[in-house]
């Protein structure tokens, strides 16, 4: 794949994440009225996080992502973190109620 198209591709990926609201936007509404920095510090980590993402995508590790019981294994464990992520959301909910 040639440079130019994989940076058109991950710009074009990279937007749909940028548009949607989520827990990124809103780190930064909340974050942004507490400090001038917010927006800075949180861009620098999401970077950290997508750069290295990308540059393993570019050098063949996408490949590896094609693969069905990889694929199947990254579900089960992303599954598994929403699962723990909304049952610590109902707990805090509960406590708040209390």
């Amino acid at each position: 794949m040639l440079l130019s198209a994989f940076l058109l591709e991950a710009i074009l990926i990279s937007l749909s994440g940028v548009i949607a609201p989520g827990p990124v936007t809103a780190v930064t509404v909340s974050k942004g009225t507490k400090s001038p920095h917010a927006g800075a510090i949180i861009a620098l980590g999401h970077g950290i996080v997508e750069i290295p993402l990308m540059i393993l995508i570019l050098y063949g590790f996408g490949d590896i992502l094609k693969i069905t019981y990889v694929k199947a294994i990254i579900g089960l464990l992303g599954g598994l973190f929403l699962l723990k992520m909304g049952l610590g959301l109902l707990k805090g909910i509960k406590q708040e109620g209390s």
